[in-house]
């Protein structure tokens, strides 16, 4: 959720010195993101976007109507059943893949920043927002973040610090593409008779892959998920005695997220039995939302010396940590005639 533009550094902490404080989480590694802060100087305007399309370069070679009829006939034959008798009622020769994949997809990314710094205060503000299309229709992330770091040297031994980095992101409508991959090509994707989608042959994946543009196009605009994050720090550190240095540091990590789903009743032609049928049972809405809150304080004392050629750092402290997580959903079904 931090944007990459208003990163400084990362480092990933793995000996067991650098990750003794941070206990039984830091077990599997620690990864530290610094982000920028403000430099001494001038104030700094900087601008960035970029525009970009993305497509796939290596799409699957699939089989066409006469190479599926002569391969799923051969397997028919290989586990003793006769060929399928109802090719006659489809006239597709469909590569399902095209169908629902996205061309030229659009990503935009916007960033601006502000930092100015005197020997006094460091300030650093960012924000950026981000539009990123998925390589299957209809799938597109929005994201805006916005982040600010401010330093202040009250005296030369005493200084304190407040940061905040939070992100609100629209997630996209998730499909894949392993039904595009297993469904037969033998059937055309909508019926311009009926006006509605065609169904698979039961016999051939109709009830367990179903039609791929249906869940792309048909269901398109029917889930909605929001994610909203916010983390905050602050911090006091004072030197003292030359060689010793207090911290005081505080941390908030704040979510917020929630969607709402919808499932249509979609009615699609089936040329088995040549009627236009139900695709699903019952419509449903469904609603979620949660919430969780994360916070920290850090009470640290580090005593640093030189001995000639020889250096000496202790450090010392006390940690509490504290979470808490709630969740509330619900959904209602009705069935079709219902």
């Amino acid at each position: 959720f931090v944007n990459p533009s208003d990163i400084e550094s990362m480092e990933v902490l793995k000996d067991p010195s650098s990750l003794a404080i941070f206990g039984v989480r830091g077990a599997n590694g620690v990864i530290i993101i610094t982000t920028k802060k403000g430099q001494q100087g001038k104030v700094n305007v900087n601008i960035s976007s970029s525009v970009g399309v993305k497509n796939i370069v290596s799409s699957p070679e699939m089989t066409d109507r006469e190479g599926f009829i002569t391969l799923y006939d051969e397997q028919r034959a290989n586990q003793g059943a006769s060929p399928y008798s109802d090719y006659g009622l489809f006239n597709g020769n469909t590569d399902w893949v095209k169908e629902i994949q996205q061309k030229n997809a659009l990503v935009n990314i916007n960033n601006i920043s502000i930092s100015s710094g005197s020997d006094k205060n460091k300030l650093y503000i960012g924000l950026g927002y981000m539009l990123d299309k998925g390589l299957i229709k209809h799938e597109h992330y929005n994201k805006f973040t916005a982040s600010i770091n401010d330093e202040v040297n009250i005296t030369d031994n005493l200084k304190i610090g407040v940061g905040a980095n939070g992100s609100k992101a629209s997630l996209p409508q998730y499909h894949d593409f392993i039904s595009a991959l297993n469904a037969t090509p033998i059937v055309e994707p909508f019926n311009t008779t009926h006006g509605v989608y065609n169904k698979l042959p039961d016999q051939i994946g109709g009830p367990q892959i179903g039609n791929p543009l249906l869940f792309v196009e048909g269901t398109k605009n029917t889930k909605l998920a929001e994610e909203n994050r916010v983390l905050g720090n602050a911090f006091l550190e004072y030197i003292f005695l030359k060689n010793f240095t207090f911290k005081m540091s505080y941390f908030a990590d704040l979510g917020f997220n929630n969607g709402t789903e919808y499932t249509p009743l979609i009615k699609v032609y089936n040329a088995e039995s040549d009627q236009v049928v139900n695709w699903n049972e019952k419509s449903s809405v469904s609603q979620y939302k949660n919430e969780y809150s994360k916070y920290q304080q850090d009470y640290l004392l580090t005593y640093k010396n030189q001995f000639g050629d020889h250096g000496l750092t202790l450090l010392g402290g006390f940690t509490t940590y504290y979470e808490k997580y709630n969740q509330i959903s619900g959904k209602i079904s009705q069935y079709a005639g219902g």
